[in-house]
């Protein structure tokens, strides 16, 4: 396992693939500024600072407190982000936001991958987050109870 292991690092189209995120990644637009803080107890840490009887905060907010200094100090940019968040947070309703764009996400005007919920951190799913019951297909009675509905319809 370790000869192969060390053979695909080796390999040239790793090295170019290695070298072209490396880059992507050294000098991020919004850099996060908590080290191994995460999100998830960054937001424990704020619940318990605040003393907020919520279980939850807005991914936006969070996204905003990732990337506050050691001295307080928010750059122009990010509390840009977070304005605008706040006044989309306003007009957009919640059934929209989950269906859609998440409210972060429409304000950094980037793309949501499939899975992913921007401003939770690793692990956070749109269904785990919003508490979604997953689709199932009717069952054949079901199906036919339609049928005969809309037989009588007709």
């Amino acid at each position: 396992e370790w000869v192969a292991f060390v053979a695909q690092r080796r390999d040239e189209n790793f090295k170019k693939v290695s070298a072209t995120n490396r880059e992507r990644a050294s000098n991020p637009t919004y850099a996060y500024k908590k080290g191994r803080l995460g999100y998830a107890r960054l937001e424990e840490k704020i619940l318990d600072e605040t003393k907020s009887d919520a279980t939850s905060l807005p991914p936006h907010v969070l996204w905003k407190e990732a990337r506050v200094g050691k001295d307080g100090t928010v750059r122009d940019d990010v509390q840009h982000i977070y304005d605008e968040c706040e006044t989309l947070s306003q007009s957009i309703s919640t059934a929209e936001d989950q269906e859609n764009r998440s409210v972060l996400s429409r304000a950094l005007n980037v793309p949501e991958y499939p899975g992913r919920v921007r401003g939770k951190g690793h692990g956070c799913t749109p269904t785990s987050l919003y508490k979604n019951p997953r689709r199932r297909n009717p069952s054949n009675q079901e199906v036919m109870e339609t049928l005969q509905a809309l037989q009588a319809q007709v």
